[in-house]
């Protein structure tokens, strides 16, 4: 690809810190891409930190390189270089928001659908399978060897949890480098317990729960999560959305499934589709995105019927 080409000069040609972020309420392939980044550009001598809220950083748990980290940003002077991964619009960086605003130059890579972040220079590609993969591409422009296995650990949890375990968007190149990451002597194994497989009996239980408050309304099925309910208030929103609702799609009579989770004052948005609906067009009703299958958005304020309905008319016309 000519642009990461363009990308691997630019970077190679930055002067000033680089900060990386990824997006609100962070997954396995949005920390990864930006620990495997920051790796690689630590590896070029580059000042680069990762910025991560210090609420998320338990997903530090299954990857290396968290001596980028930092939660910290009240001590940053421009000039800097701020990286937005695994995000398709800006305000998606949430608390970090500020910071790209403020930027002397801004760097965007994703594989969502649609982008809106206006950075100086953007990768978006939704024919991959997650940002990790690419990423693997980038740092194979530098070379492979600079692709340890700490790199390598994090680069396949990214990209088997944002395939649901190789279970969706995958191409034969996905699996080829999925391969290569295994042969560079990672704990694979180990990666997919901690990610995609283990579950707290506090997890079960709120799964239990949840199967018995799904709604159906034209064809629609929904589900709302009330945090302040004590059989859920514990669920990390990567619980949610990674595990219970990857378990909530196997329900075979689902096509359309949304899942508001209730939260002080907003509500998050988990949209998928099984069959004949987009659910990233779904999700653009309310100003978010992803990919044809699954899809997110917030909105402030927690009307979540009003939101039902808007959906239900969206359906309705199409």
């Amino acid at each position: 690809m000519e642009k990461l080409k363009e990308l691997k000069n630019i970077l190679r040609n930055i002067t000033t810190p680089i900060y990386l972020a990824g997006h609100v309420n962070p997954d396995h392939d949005s920390i990864g891409s930006c620990l495997a980044m920051g790796r690689l550009l630590e590896k070029m001598g580059k000042e680069v930190y990762v910025l991560l809220e210090s609420k998320n950083q338990d997903l530090l748990e299954v990857h290396d390189n968290s001596h980028l980290v930092i939660n910290n940003v009240d001590n940053i002077t421009s000039p800097y270089t701020l990286v937005a991964l695994d995000l398709n619009e800006t305000s998606r960086l949430g608390v970090y928001e500020s910071l790209y605003s403020s930027a002397d130059f801004t760097i965007n890579i994703d594989h969502h659908q649609g982008n809106f972040t206006n950075a100086d220079f953007v990768i978006s590609d939704s024919s991959v399978s997650s940002t990790c993969e690419i990423i693997y591409n980038l740092i194979c422009k530098f070379g492979r060897e600079y692709i340890d296995q700490p790199i390598a650990s994090t680069l396949y949890a990214g990209i088997l949890t944002d395939t649901s375990g190789f279970s969706r968007r995958i191409s034969s190149t996905t699996m080829q480098i999925a391969q290569w990451l295994i042969n560079k002597g990672i704990n694979y194994e180990n990666i997919i317990r901690n990610t995609i497989s283990k579950r707290s009996l506090y997890e079960l239980q709120a799964l239990a729960y949840l199967v018995s408050q799904i709604k159906l309304e034209d064809k629609l099925h929904y589900l709302v999560i009330d945090k302040s309910l004590p059989q859920l208030s514990e669920l990390t929103h990567l619980q949610i959305t990674k595990s219970i609702s990857e378990e909530l799609r196997k329900i075979d009579s689902i096509d359309t499934f949304v899942i508001f989770i209730l939260e002080s004052d907003h509500i998050v948005g988990k949209v998928m589709s099984n069959l004949t609906k987009n659910a990233n067009v779904i999700a653009e009703l309310f100003g978010g995105g992803g990919h044809k299958g699954e899809a997110g958005f917030i909105v402030q304020h927690t009307d979540y019927l009003k939101l039902v309905n808007e959906i239900k008319q969206y359906m309705k016309g199409n």
